[in-house]
């Protein structure tokens, strides 16, 4: 175009030729084919403007794509996230539901057993039943539930029956024992008393809120001095000073009383057995009286031991008034 107009300017600068009718001819034409030409070029730039203009909303849609992409992934993590979170609580809820159900099963299911446990060691002490049964139960509650608030109870209760079995044990090999030729009958037979003491051992390390600690010293004493175990005498002596109200005091004072009297200790046993004499039971007393005199006729105190075996007689006669009282009822 600008090729054009330079012609265009060259022919207008021949002035000479301008009554000249071929050259107002070409000079029409000439500016005819320049605005057919500009035209055009105005026509291309337009639609070059237009093309530029769709380039621009197609660029700026991309980036408005872009964005709505990026806002809908990140839409997407934050529902993931939220849907995950919900998962894991549903799960939390589900599972303090189950343990909460089997926690009450399990309690439930406790109650049922130490019941069946009462009934069956009940039973077994009475001569109804059998002792290794009920034995057998106690021992696999303390298995199932070794938490249980029972424990201390079952725990005694199992060494009462495994001493009761024990006991039974021991006169049927007895019994055999004798029956034997004296050639022939080999080492006299014993109780057998460990596992009991173990379980009595757990009771006073483990359960220290059982109610009958003072039960559970008294047999664990008792079978601790039979074997010359040193740890007994604590144990009996612990009994009486925490307990002294213990139904098992009298008769702990009165194996208190023998050791010192076997150890020749007659000034400790005189002690002992003076307790023993101001117990309820008639029995352990009228034993202790006359084990008294012989400790006092020991230590050269004559007319005291008098007195003591004197005791005795009384201790006799008021047993027999409250058999005779009895017998009238």
């Amino acid at each position: 175009s600008n090729q054009a107009i330079e012609d265009l300017a060259r022919l207008a600068d021949r002035a000479e030729h301008m009554n000249d009718d071929r050259w107002w001819q070409t000079l029409n034409a000439r500016i005819a084919a320049l605005q057919t030409q500009l035209e055009a070029e105005e026509a291309e730039l337009a639609n070059a403007s237009l093309r530029l203009e769709a380039k621009r909303a197609e660029l700026s849609g991309a980036e408005v794509w872009c964005q709505l992409v990026a806002r809908e992934a990140s839409a997407r993590d934050r529902v993931q996230a939220v849907s995950a979170g919900h998962q894991a609580l549903c799960r939390q809820l589900a599972d303090r539901v189950l343990a909460r159900a089997e926690a009450e099963l399990r309690a439930e299911g406790e109650g049922i057993a130490y019941g069946l446990t009462a009934v069956a060691y009940e039973q077994a002490v009475s001569g109804a039943a059998p002792i290794s049964p009920a034995r057998q139960r106690i021992a696999a509650f303390l298995e199932e539930w070794p938490a249980s608030h029972a424990r201390g109870e079952l725990r005694y209760r199992l060494a009462d029956l495994i001493l009761l079995e024990g006991k039974q044990d021991f006169r049927d090999r007895m019994a055999a024992f004798l029956a034997a030729e004296p050639t022939h009958r080999g080492a006299p037979p014993v109780i057998e008393t460990h596992t009991a003491a173990a379980l009595y051992r757990s009771i006073l390390s483990e359960d220290p809120t059982f109610p009958h600690r003072d039960a559970v010293l008294f047999q664990l004493g008792m079978i601790e001095t039979d074997e010359g175990n040193p740890e007994g005498a604590p144990r009996l002596r612990e009994l009486v000073r925490q307990y002294p109200n213990s139904p098992e005091a009298q008769a702990a004072w009165l194996r208190l009383g023998d050791l010192d009297f076997d150890s020749k200790r007659f000034a400790g046993s005189i002690a002992s057995y003076h307790a023993v004499t101001r117990g309820s039971d008639a029995s352990l007393a009228a034993i202790a009286s006359y084990k008294l005199g012989w400790a006092l006729f020991q230590e050269d105190r004559f007319e005291e031991a008098a007195r003591a075996f004197a005791g005795i007689l009384s201790l006799e006669v008021q047993t027999l008034a409250r058999v005779t009282r009895r017998d009238l009822k």
